[in-house]
């Protein structure tokens, strides 16, 4: 390395060190030639536009590069400022004046912050619930392909270990009973390991003078009739709320009064029933149940089938808020959709003239456009399982349509006979509370009903590939 290399290396490391005391010497030169102020030199050495400077000492107003005298001068200037504006504000307004304008402006800063943490707290609660949603759709897309290819349900007998579930059957009572009856047949027949004796919906009338024979295609049970023929005459009868004896070659027998614990629909026995057998259900449906060619609406209207309950029960009679609270939680988000249209499905016939025009004065009240359809039990369930919506009444009528179709978003409501361990709850709909309000958030609301509409697009799985 060259000596003339060397000194520039060292003159370059020198500036550096030395750094302090050649800033001293420059502001000294440049007061004894040129006659400047300490301070004032200092400021406009380093650039400073204000004559006071954080770099000079205020009392001997001489330069003073000491770090920890720097930034207690910094935050004494700051306070000085505020003090400053603090004393003109008073001279202006007064001093009652400057505290009360004070005191505002400190509510303002902080309902400004307070609204700022309550809008991160909602972006947050946001951020989490659709998280929350994209875990369920994820979840429910597992639980639909392990229940597309076969429900849990034992269709064939076991010759190594004959076991069967055949339970008595209330032919008189509504399609939502009797179905229900079925869910209760499945339900054992999993717990037990048993094959299900299931003979379908015969040629009979109910006490509501109807005949759900249509209903086994309609659908899509035919699945589930592989045993209807079998004979449980030599086998030993196990009563179905004895759970302790259930071995080989026996017929587990019964009724809906008969479940672990009392009756099928009160016992927690059959917790969450509905959401258990809810992906098997639509899948048969789906894929082997004639509903789908039925489809009674246009496609360029936003389609509301809401069930009254008239007659013997009126869980919501005229007159009720019930009506205004879950359309006015369904409006908010409906805004996207121009044409909506309600369709009020009930056993009109059987109201007197006056009461069914009470009821149409009414709920024309609260839902202007709107339309009253009295229909018979196949025309029923087409409109509840077609719609984009369909708001329970506490029958289990509406909640039998949703469990069976993925193209309706159903509104959960109290049952008639109350919730019961929830086993006729349909998990993936909107829920109420009491008064009718809906407790979903709009999000959630939104997703679900884009998931609806996905599922009435989408192909499905032939019957064969069910069955």
């Amino acid at each position: 390395m060259s000596l003339k290399v060397l000194c520039y290396l060292l003159i370059f490391i020198a500036s550096f060190v030395f750094y302090e005391d050649l800033l001293v010497a420059r502001v000294a030169v440049r007061k004894y030639f040129f006659r400047l102020e300490s301070g004032v030199g200092a400021s406009a050495l380093l650039g400073e536009e204000e004559t006071y400077s954080d770099l000079i000492d205020t009392r001997t107003r001489k330069l003073d590069l000491n770090l920890k005298h720097v930034s207690k001068r910094k935050r004494e200037h700051v306070e000085t400022i505020a003090e400053h504006n603090e004393k003109q504000l008073i001279d202006r307004v007064g001093l009652d004046k400057a505290e009360e304008i004070e005191e505002e402006e400190q509510m303002e800063e902080e309902e400004a912050r307070r609204q700022k943490e309550q809008e991160e707290e909602m972006l947050q609660r946001e951020s989490r619930e659709m998280e929350e949603i994209e875990r369920v759709k994820e979840y429910a897309k597992e639980d639909e392909e392990k229940t597309l290819l076969q429900c849990p349900v034992q269709l064939k007998v076991d010759p190594r270990c004959v076991r069967v579930v055949q339970l008595s059957r209330t032919f008189n009572s509504g399609l939502g009973h009797q179905l229900s009856e079925l869910l209760f047949s499945m339900h054992l027949s999993q717990t037990h390991r048993a094959a299900m004796k299931f003979e379908g919906f015969p040629r009979r009338k109910s006490r509501h003078g109807t005949d759900y024979a249509f209903i086994t295609e309609f659908l899509g049970l035919q699945a589930l009739l592989e045993n209807s023929a079998f004979n449980t005459a030599h086998l030993v009868s196990v009563p179905m709320h004895d759970t302790a004896n259930v071995g080989c070659g026996v017929v587990i027998t019964g009724n809906y009064k008969d479940c672990p614990g009392g009756s099928c629909f009160l016992t927690p026995h059959t917790n969450l029933l509905f959401h258990k057998y809810s992906g098997c259900l639509r899948s048969l449906a789906n894929a082997c149940g004639t509903w789908r060619s039925f489809d009674p609406y246009e496609r360029n209207t936003f389609n509301i089938a809401w069930h009254i309950r008239v007659g013997d029960i009126e869980p919501h009679p005229v007159g009720d808020s019930f009506y205004a609270c879950v359309y006015e939680s369904l409006s908010r988000v409906l805004t996207e959709h121009v044409n909506v249209n309600v369709f009020f499905i009930g056993d009109w016939s059987i109201l007197s003239k006056h009461k069914k025009a009470e009821y149409e004065a009414f709920l024309k009240k609260i839902v202007p456009i709107s339309h009253f359809l009295d229909l018979e039990i196949k025309d029923a369930l087409i409109h509840m399982m077609h719609s984009d919506v369909l708001v329970g009444s506490g029958s289990s009528l509406p909640m039998i349509a949703a469990l069976f179709s993925d193209r309706t978003l159903y509104v959960n409501v109290k049952p008639k006979t109350g919730w019961h361990f929830l086993n006729d709850f349909i998990s993936d709909g909107l829920s109420t509370s009491e008064d009718g309000a809906i407790i979903n958030h709009i999000f959630e609301t939104r997703k679900m009903l884009l998931t609806r509409k996905e599922a009435g697009n989408r192909t499905v799985a032939s019957c064969g590939d069910i069955i």
